[in-house]
């Protein structure tokens, strides 16, 4: 009696979370006015070539810098165009130079088709995209693209990737090219991606013996320019630069920045006829949505300092083990479920010592990464490690599909004293972070 009580705990947690999907499953499409900028024909795709690289760097007081590029994406962005304002994005021929994990992530689903619906240069918040399958990884890419497009003239306040912005936006003439420049202080902009690192989003203590005497520590500047020529958008140039750093002792210190450049160019004005792919019916906003986690197969810096942190910590704790451990956390942090595993068998003398180092890392990550490592390795656990194994799932952020899948694989035969405990606390949290999404979206 006591059991299927505790299923139907579940249950109805699970049905709750299925609510919270479904609220995002409401795809709207229609022109709220009339077109007057853009002469798209209905029925053709416009192919587009873009390529997007991200330099990071330093910039020093005489103004010199000295960049390195981290990152690059290029592709083919194909816009069909449809009645009622009607635009389906599809991306093609894309490559992407980065991390082995990032770039898996992102090829993921890239080709997927996402909808979106525009008039007079001005983007609904709103997209629709495929009922399964899609990731944030990818879809960020196509928000980033559709994003480009909001080329509206008059425009003091847009909606796009960045959230809600206020904007300054200009048009001159050259011949009968239009030209819409658009400029932003991105730190102005409304349901924004929060940023999560304490030392940049605290305030700054303006007695403290290093002299920092402002929290200004990232600017972030937005610039577009874009082209239209007969009615059609010919080319997009965009620019975001984040630059870290201000005043410390009064003396102005080198900055590290990034700069993202962003370009855009039509392949015929004139389009061809087509038809646009099927795609989804589930609503998704154009704001950026954070991904679960960027993981990486970094198992030889993990083991490295693993190694060397059981060493530190032999005989007895010495000074800088702290510092080790906290290295070991965030490396860890980057990790995905396959690492973390393979870090579980590292070889030592004293196996005993490198177990419980391990354990105390992994139950402290706090990712869901972390979280399937432990599902898995639930049941060769000694019960002790198992109430503090339940503890640590409390300490995951964010849950994912994938994750709450697993938790109702293996964890659904333990004994109900787990049951309860785990699954709903894993179930509550991926409540909350869909909560989370939708609130941002509102």
């Amino acid at each position: 009696m006591a059991s299927t009580a505790v299923v139907l705990h579940i249950l109805i947690c699970i049905f709750s979370l299925s609510k919270v999907i479904k609220a995002e499953s409401n795809c709207k499409n229609s022109c709220a006015e009339d077109e007057n900028l853009f002469k798209y024909r209905d029925g053709h795709v416009y192919e587009y070539v873009f390529d997007s690289a991200m330099a990071i760097g330093v910039k020093t007081s005489d103004n010199s810098q000295n960049d390195d590029t981290s990152m690059r994406i290029t592709g083919v962005a194909k816009i069909f165009t449809e009645p009622n304002c009607g635009y389906t994005l599809q991306i093609g021929a894309f490559k992407v130079s980065a991390a082995e994990a990032i770039q898996k992530k992102i090829m993921q689903n890239i080709q997927k088709p996402v909808h979106f619906t525009m008039v007079n240069g001005k983007l609904n918040s709103e997209l629709c995209v495929a009922d399964g399958g899609e990731n944030s990884y990818s879809l960020n890419i196509k928000r980033a693209i559709i994003s480009m497009f909001q080329s509206n003239p008059e425009a003091k306040h847009e909606i796009d990737i960045f959230g809600e912005c206020p904007t300054r936006s200009s048009v001159a003439k050259v011949g009968s090219i239009k030209i819409v420049n658009k400029s932003r202080n991105l730190n102005s902009c409304v349901y924004r991606q929060i940023i999560k690192s304490g030392f940049l989003r605290n305030i700054a203590n303006t007695k403290s013996g290093y002299g920092v005497n402002t929290n200004a520590l990232l600017d972030a500047n937005f610039a577009k320019e874009s082209k239209i020529e007969n009615g059609i958008i010919s080319s997009i140039e965009v620019t975001e630069e984040y630059t870290f750093g201000n005043k410390v002792g009064g003396k102005t210190i080198p900055n590290v920045y990034a700069k993202v450049k962003t370009g855009m160019r039509v392949k015929s004005l004139t389009g061809s006829p087509s038809t646009a792919p099927l795609y989804g019916s589930r609503s998704a906003s154009i704001i950026f949505q954070e991904p679960e986690t960027y993981t990486a197969k970094n198992i030889a810096a993990v083991k490295a300092v693993f190694g060397e942190l059981i060493n530190h910590v032999e005989d007895h704790v010495k000074l800088g083990s702290a510092n080790g451990f906290v290295e070991l956390i965030r490396l860890m942090r980057a990790s995905d479920t396959d690492v973390l595993m393979e870090l579980s068998a590292f070889p030592h003398q004293k196996q005993d010592l490198a177990r419980r180092v391990y354990l105390d890392a992994l139950f402290r990550t706090g990712t869901s990464e972390s979280a399937r490592a432990i599902i898995k390795q639930f049941n060769k656990m000694t019960e002790k490690e198992k109430t503090i194994a339940m503890e640590a799932l409390k300490l995951v952020e964010i849950v994912d599909r994938d994750t709450l899948n697993l938790a109702a694989t293996h964890l659904l035969l333990l004994p109900r004293k787990y049951i309860l405990v785990e699954d709903v606390n894993l179930i509550r949290t991926s409540v909350r972070t869909f909560n989370s999404r939708i609130s941002r979206k509102m």
